[in-house]
């Protein structure tokens, strides 16, 4: 269970810089292909009515539906920020609050938003409005702010403790009440310009609070506590939730029936005011947290949480469905035959295939709880999985249908190699290392030397291979696993994944941003600095010069000349990233935790803000031809006379050359751009006139 102090836990300080207006700023080239519309952690919503509802929560992610949840619309505002709270008083008028004091106001529904001046810097947990003027916002150390012109200016009321306030609720424009770390109830008879405690029978975290009239309400906080007033809040009287999960959430329609929503997908129902409770789950067989519930009209009820999870009730909470596409299952590894073909696995027998570029997704999965930690598909048709309770199953029909094989032993393994039908190894805990000759029929166990887990193998040819793991083990074998040989590693902390482009050059990603780079087929290992301390996991190059890393948080890290150096990317999540596979420079996916699975078809590149001016004086082309092989032309038409800068970066933003720095008359232009010298990959070219710029992406084959 969380304690108070780490509540917030996570929710670090986004961003230091002021945008008057966040309408699109730089944004990641990631998008998202599961789950559907999006799988950031959602940590509010807010039921207007039976049509409209309104979501919000990591990565600036802000979701809308208005059809009742039928569909939702991905209106990401910025990817620096994370929303806490919103709050709409109707469909036009609506506000956003999180960490760094940031208030965001909408009055077109969110089709736009203007950053208010909130006048704190603490992380603001919750906002409540009783009309489009007057309102309030709590969050740490005890902050309260207020506001009774629509946000244009808030102002600090002193609330009398210094805990943090994580929610707050009005049934007027006098009362009101706020809840908090250890037990911290507080509560207003004139409009928050005066707050006092109020006597909590519990010292725990109270997430949530809501109040039905000046009379009625409840709570929710850790360990399942629910607590009811009758009078105000004057006595506060704790009731059997029958669990001891944390409960984020708390809702109420009208006197008697109430949600509850909380840890691990568990959904508390009543309909006698809160006297007795009854327990559901969410549909979603991984069971991720639900952070918020909210009821709408006409018995319509939401709930969001982890992963981008959103439920939908359309029986005041009797029965939930998911409102959301995809599947949710955290993903271990990712196999992709090329651009078109390919399979991730994961949690709870998690298989899903795609043959259209993940466009789509067929559910393969087993009927098992564990889970799949590694696939090898070596076509089409044929390939193998290993799954955490020992077992080996292999496919010959595509993954329509698996066939469990004889491992051997019953160690978690976590990886599984094979270079052709007949021969592949798979690794897993305490030094496991399994082999087969015969596609599987037979497996045989292989001496390791070591009791270490070990979480990655691959081989060059049937006798030259190596596997990683624990504490930073490297281990050799010339022999097709007959005999391993520790190899000397420059660091001693885990190493999760390898990648090798040939028999000779390779990479090992490993925690607190380890990176190790060999040059003579693994005998030798040194360390590459790639700016982060971060956990690294997939790891994957196209060819010896353009390459990718991915880890926690989301982070990407992309180098362009062979892991000389590296520029780390955000993407369009802090989900954790395992996996990541590029089909050639430009076309590539990432993916992780809660479903996660990201496409890009430049490189995954977040490149250089641009400010595009709509009423442009100029038109700039594609270039000719593209993609290329040499040389390319570059073209644009200028509407009136100016001063034209043209410059080429690479795909990772650093520049390559200026082409163009000059006056230039009215009419059509064009310059050619060679790349001889210069790595196949994603390149970028910039027009830049009077302070607006445009950038359009083309592509150097070889």
């Amino acid at each position: 269970m969380k304690t108070p102090a780490n509540y917030l836990k996570g929710l670090v300080m986004a961003i230091l810089f002021f945008f008057p207006l966040l309408a699109s700023p730089q944004q990641s080239d990631w998008i998202w292909q599961n789950p559907l519309p999006q799988g950031n952690d959602l940590y509010s919503i807010h039921a207007l009515d039976e049509n409209h509802a309104f979501a919000a929560g990591y990565q600036g992610t802000f979701l809308m539906t208005h059809d009742g949840g039928t569909n939702w619309i991905n209106k990401t505002i910025n990817q620096s920020d994370y929303y806490l709270s919103v709050f709409f008083t109707n469909a036009d008028n609506g506000w956003l609050a999180g960490l760094d004091g940031r208030i965001l106001n909408t009055t077109d529904g969110g089709l736009t938003w203007i950053q208010q001046t909130s006048g704190t810097f603490s992380g603001l947990t919750a906002i409540f409005l009783l009309n489009r003027k007057l309102g309030w916002a709590v969050g740490g150390g005890g902050t309260i702010i207020k506001t009774t012109d629509g946000g244009a200016k808030w102002i600090p009321k002193t609330s009398g403790t210094t805990q943090i306030l994580t929610s707050v609720c009005f049934t007027d424009s006098l009362h009101g009440w706020a809840c908090g770390s250890y037990g911290t109830i507080i509560n207003t008879f004139d409009g928050g310009e005066t707050w006092q405690m109020q006597s909590s029978p519990v010292v725990k975290l109270l997430n949530s609070i809501t109040f039905i009239n000046e009379q009625t309400g409840w709570i929710a906080g850790d360990d399942g506590t629910i607590l009811k007033t009758t009078n105000g809040g004057l006595d506060w009287i704790a009731k059997q939730s029958g669990t001891i999960l944390d409960l984020y959430s708390v809702s109420f329609r009208d006197s008697e029936n109430g949600l509850v929503a909380g840890f691990q997908g568990l959904i508390l129902k009543t309909s006698d005011g809160g006297t007795t409770w009854d327990d559901s789950f969410s549909p979603d067989p991984t069971q991720k947290t639900l952070r918020s519930v909210s009821y709408a009209g006409n018995g319509l009820a939401f709930c969001t949480g982890q992963g981008g999870l959103i439920l939908k009730s359309s029986d005041k909470g009797t029965n939930w469905n998911l409102s959301t596409s995809g599947f949710l299952n955290d993903l271990k590894d990712m196999h992709f035959l090329d651009s078109i073909h390919g399979w991730v696995v994961g949690q709870l027998g998690g298989i899903f295939k795609t043959s259209d570029g993940g466009a789509t997704w067929i559910n393969q999965s087993l009927t098992t709880y564990s889970s799949v930690n590694s696939i090898s598909m070596l076509d089409v048709n044929t390939g193998w999985i290993c799954v955490s309770d020992g077992m080996i199953m292999k496919t010959s029909d595509g993954g329509t249908s698996w066939l469990q094989q004889a491992s051997g032993t019953t160690s978690r393994l976590n990886k599984i190699c094979f270079i052709n039908n007949q021969k592949g190894w798979a690794v897993g805990n305490s030094g496991t290392i399994v082999a087969t000759t015969d596609g599987g029929t037979y497996w045989s166990s292989q001496t390791s030397g070591v009791s270490s887990n070990l979480f990655d193998v691959c081989f060059f040819n049937e006798n030259t291979g190596l596997a990683i793991g624990r504490g930073g083990a490297i281990l050799k074998t010339i022999d097709g696993g007959t005999t391993w040989t520790s190899q000397v590693s420059p660091i001693n902390v885990d190493l999760n994944r390898m990648y090798f482009i040939n028999a000779s050059t390779g990479w090992i990603a490993g925690l607190a941003g380890t990176l190790l780079y060999t040059t003579d087929s693994g005998n030798n290992w040194t360390i590459k600095n790639i700016g982060s301390t971060a956990a690294l996991f997939g790891i994957h190059f196209t060819d010896s010069n353009n390459g990718w890393i991915c880890g926690q948080s989301g982070n990407t890290f992309i180098t362009s000349d062979g892991g000389g150096n590296w520029t780390t990317r955000t993407t369009c999540t802090n989900n954790y990233l395992i996996d990541v596979y590029f089909a050639s420079p430009s076309l590539g996916w990432a993916v992780g935790y809660s479903g996660t699975i990201l496409k890009t078809t430049d490189g995954g590149v977040t490149f250089i803000p641009e400010n595009i001016n709509p009423d442009k004086n100029y038109r700039l082309r594609q270039n000719y031809p593209n993609p290329f092989t040499e040389t390319t032309t570059i073209s644009w038409q200028l509407h009136q006379k100016a001063h034209v800068v043209i410059k080429v970066y690479d795909f990772t933003g650093c520049e390559v050359g200026t082409l163009v720095d000059c006056e230039q008359a009215k009419g059509e232009h064009k310059v050619d751009f060679d790349a001889k010298g210069l790595p196949a990959g994603v390149y970028f070219y910039q027009l830049r006139i009077n302070g607006i710029s445009e950038t359009t992406k083309m592509v150097l084959i070889k």
